[in-house]
C-alpha cells in the first residue's frame, strides 16, 4: 500500500467523478500497478474541470481530498500553515495502513511536511522533486526544500530531473512515464508525415502568462516582421489576461490562433500537425509538454 501526497489539482465532473490533471493522472496510473492500494492526498477544487483533466483508469486509487491552499500573496501562502494540522491528519490516516510514502515536491506544504517525514516516518520513502534542481530563480520555499532533501538519510529515495555529481547515491534520475508503446508507435507515424520544407506551423502549450514566456514569444515573432517561413502560431491554454495576448497577436504578421484549454486528445492532434513546439518558460523542472510533443 502506498500513500501519495501531491499538489495535483482535481475537480468533480458533471457525472460526480473526480478528474485530475492529465499527465499526472497518467503517471499515477502507472505507479498504481506496483501496489494493491494507492491513497492519493491532493487538493480538490470547486468549479468545472478544464478539458485537460481526466479520470484514473486504475480502480485501486483512492483520492483523499485536501484543502486548496497557497497562492501568490502572503495571506494565501499562510493557508499552508493554517490548514497543515488538518492535512497531516488526513495523510496520517492513510499512512496507518501504508508501506510506502511518495511525496511529490516542490510544493508549499513541503516546507512543513518534509520535516515531518524526516523526523517521524520510518518506513519506505520516495520523494520526487519535479522542479529544476539547479534553478537559482526558484522561490525561497523551493530552495529550502532542495537544501533539506540533501539532509535526508540514504535509505530515502529521492528522484530528480537529471544527474548531478554533488548528490548522494540515493538521488536518482527519474524519467516520467508520460506515454506507453502504443503512443510511441502513433508518434512515429505522425513524425514520418511531416514536411519541414514549406511553411511551418508553430505551437505553444501551457498557461498564457509571462512566466511561461508567452510575452517573449510574441515579441520575437513581432521582431521577425514579414516572413514566408511561418504559416501559423497556435496557442493552447487558459489565461486570466487573454485580451492582453489577443491585442499583442493583432500586431503580428502571422496568423495566431487561440484555442483556449483543450482535451489531451485534441492537444495531441495539434502535436501531430505542428512542426515546432516553442517553450520559453522562465523556469521548468521536467516539462512534460516536451516529452508529449516529441
Amino acid at each position: 500500500v502506498c500513500t501519495i501526497v501531491s499538489r495535483t489539482p482535481y475537480c468533480r465532473n458533471k457525472d460526480g467523478v473526480n478528474v485530475g490533471l492529465g499527465p499526472t493522472v497518467d503517471e499515477i496510473d502507472h505507479l498504481a500497478a506496483l501496489f494493491t492500494k494507492v491513497f492519493h492526498c491532493a487538493p480538490v477544487h470547486s468549479g468545472v474541470p478544464p478539458p485537460s483533466y481526466i479520470a484514473h483508469e486504475k480502480n485501486n486509487i483512492y483520492l483523499i481530498p485536501l484543502k486548496t491552499t497557497g497562492g501568490d500573496s502572503l495571506r494565501e501562502k499562510a493557508q499552508h500553515l493554517f490548514f497543515f494540522p488538518y492535512h497531516l491528519q488526513q495523510i496520517k490516516s492513510c499512512l496507518k495502513e501504508s508501506d510506502w510514502l511518495h511525496f511529490r515536491a516542490p510544493t508549499g506544504i513541503g516546507v512543513l511536511f518534509l520535516p515531518w517525514i524526516f523526523f517521524f516516518w520510518k518506513h519506505g520513502t520516495w520523494i520526487k522533486y519535479a522542479g529544476s534542481w539547479k534553478d537559482r530563480a526558484s522561490p525561497l520555499s523551493y530552495k529550502f526544500q532542495r537544501w533539506f532533501l540533501k539532509r535526508f538519510p540514504k535509505r530515502v529515495k529521492i528522484a530528480v530531473n537529471g544527474v548531478f555529481n554533488d548528490l548522494q547515491g540515493n538521488f536518482l534520475d527519474f524519467r516520467n512515464p508520460c506515454f506507453d508503446k502504443n503512443t510511441l508507435h502513433r508518434a512515429k507515424g505522425a513524425a514520418n508525415k511531416k514536411d519541414f520544407n514549406g511553411k511551418l506551423d508553430l505551437l505553444f502549450v501551457g498557461r498564457l502568462e509571462q512566466a511561461k514566456g508567452l510575452d517573449d514569444l510574441m515579441s520575437l515573432v513581432e521582431k521577425m516582421g514579414n516572413t514566408n517561413k511561418i504559416n501559423s502560431l497556435t496557442i493552447i491554454g487558459e489565461s486570466r489576461t487573454l485580451k492582453k495576448y489577443e491585442n499583442m497577436a493583432a500586431r503580428l504578421n502571422t496568423d495566431v490562433i487561440f484555442t483556449g484549454p483543450l482535451s489531451r486528445k485534441s492537444v495531441f492532434m495539434h502535436y501531430a500537425r505542428s512542426h515546432i513546439l516553442v517553450l520559453l518558460s522562465k523556469t521548468e523542472g521536467f516539462p512534460k509538454v516536451i516529452m508529449e510533443a516529441g
